[in-house]
């Protein structure tokens, strides 16, 4: 059962309820340790509830890895290049190809999430399209995404406009970082040229610089 997963919140739902209702039927017949014991255990499954919801559109914890402390790993391993220091980009980012020669431009962001055997194929179709940054990732949290991005201004001239372009398996992850990030679009790849029209239809609904059709 997902953490983030529906089932999980109604059943913890679900037990509020019965605990609840069984607390009540019982107060007058029960001695005062047991009373506190039934209040404490309906608090307690209501701020389970309550905390289930939140983290399923906020995405704190996506996964039970995550809860289990694979989270605060994936936070700590941000590439080098996102260090403070400034510096030359990491392999994630695919800058445009005139981009040192537009020294006081800043460029908006594509941002692909994909699985680790798509990345070469996606950073080669993302050298083609002009005016946007692109950033690939084969992410296994949206911590994997959020701390990327949030050192990506301190090596890289970005503006804040964000496209998302995701593969199938990678839209719930999508979804939800769309209210994390600033993302004007998001985009999903599908068919034989799935990619090139993704990227293509996310670098057209960015904003200025402009962004063209890929060129071939």
């Amino acid at each position: 059962m997902r953490l983030i997963g529906l089932p999980l919140i109604l059943l913890s739902a679900a037990a509020t309820v019965v605990a609840l209702v069984a607390t009540v039927r019982g107060w007058g017949r029960r001695r005062l340790f047991a009373r506190t014991v039934a209040a404490l255990g309906v608090e307690v499954l209501l701020v389970l509830t309550v905390g289930l919801i939140v983290n399923r559109y906020q995405a704190f914890y996506p996964s039970w890895r995550d809860l289990a402390g694979a989270r605060a790993e994936a936070v700590a391993a941000v590439p080098p290049s996102l260090a403070p220091a400034a510096g030359p980009p990491g392999d994630d980012v695919v800058l445009p190809p005139d981009y040192a020669a537009r020294a006081g431009i800043t460029f908006p962001i594509i941002v692909v999430l994909c699985g680790p055997g798509e990345l070469a194929g996606v950073r080669e179709l993302a050298r083609r399209v002009p005016d946007v940054v692109t950033v690939a990732l084969a992410p296994r949290t949206a911590a994997d995404v959020t701390g990327m991005m949030a050192g990506l201004p301190r090596t890289v001239r970005v503006a804040e406009a964000i496209a998302l372009v995701t593969d199938a398996s990678h839209r719930g992850l999508a979804d939800r970082l769309h209210d994390t990030l600033p993302a004007v679009a998001t985009v999903t790849a599908a068919g034989p040229r799935g990619w090139e029209t993704a990227l293509g239809e996310a670098a057209d609904r960015l904003p200025l610089p402009l962004a063209h059709p890929l060129r071939s």
